[in-house]
C-alpha cells in the first residue's frame, strides 16, 4: 500500500516539473495530499516513514524555486527540518540525503551580499557549504547510482570546490546512465555544458 503512494507521489512530482508554474502548483499539492495520507497509515517502519519525509522536502523544494525570496527562506528552513527528519529515521535514505545535499549547495552558492540582504529582510538564513553537500550527494549516489540528477549537483559541488577530475569522472560516469526520469534529459545537457570547461 505504501509504495503505490510514494509512486503516485512521485508521479504528481514528476508530472508537476514539466508544467507551467499554475499547474505545477496544483500538482505539488495533490503529490503533498497524497504523502498526508500516506502518512496516517498504521504500523509504518522507519524506513517508509524516510521515503515520505524526504518526498514532502523534495515538494517544498520545487515550490521553494517557484517562490518569492521571503517565501524561499521559510521553505528553506522546512526542507532542512524535514531532510533531518528523513535522515534521522534512515541514515541512508537516498532521496533525503540529496534534498540535504542540494540545500547546502544551494546556500553556499549565495554571495556575501545576498546572504546579508537575505538576512536583512527575511531573517535568519542558515549556513551552507560545498563540502557537506558533496557528502550527503555521495550517500545519496551510493544510494541510487542511476539517478543522473544527484551526480549533476555531486559535480556542481566538485567543480565549486576546484576539483575538475572528480568532476570528470562523475560526469563520464553520469552520461552512460539510462534515462529514467522525466529530469534526466535535461540534466544529461546540462552534464554536457558542463563538461565543456574540463
Amino acid at each position: 500500500m505504501i509504495e503505490k503512494s510514494l509512486k503516485l507521489a512521485d508521479s504528481y512530482f514528476f508530472d508537476g516539473i514539466q508544467k507551467p508554474e499554475n499547474a505545477a502548483l496544483e500538482s505539488f499539492k495533490k503529490g503533498q495530499a497524497v504523502l498526508d495520507d500516506a502518512e496516517k497509515t498504521p504500523a509504518l517502519d522507519n524506513r517508509q516513514k524516510a521515503e515520505i519525509i524526504a518526498r514532502q522536502a523534495r515538494f517544498f523544494g520545487q515550490i521553494g524555486m517557484m517562490s518569492g525570496n521571503r517565501e524561499k527562506v521559510r521553505l528553506g528552513k522546512e526542507i532542512k527540518s524535514l531532510a533531518d527528519q528523513s535522515l534521522a529515521l534512515d541514515s541512508e535514505n537516498a532521496l533525503g540525503n540529496a534534498v540535504l545535499g542540494i540545500w547546502h549547495y544551494e546556500l553556499a552558492r549565495l554571495s556575501g551580499v545576498e546572504r546579508f540582504f537575505a538576512h536583512l529582510l527575511y531573517g535568519d538564513v542558515p549556513e551552507g557549504s560545498f563540502e557537506t553537500a558533496l557528502k550527503f550527494l555521495r550517500i545519496a549516489i551510493a544510494r541510487d547510482p542511476s539517478n543522473i540528477h544527484y551526480r549533476l549537483f555531486c559535480i556542481k559541488a566538485l567543480l565549486e570546490l576546484d576539483r575538475k577530475a572528480e568532476a570528470q569522472a562523475q560526469a563520464d560516469e553520469a552520461l552512460k546512465l539510462p534515462e529514467i526520469y522525466v529530469t534526466d534529459a535535461a540534466d544529461r545537457r546540462a552534464l554536457k555544458e558542463i563538461q565543456k570547461r574540463f
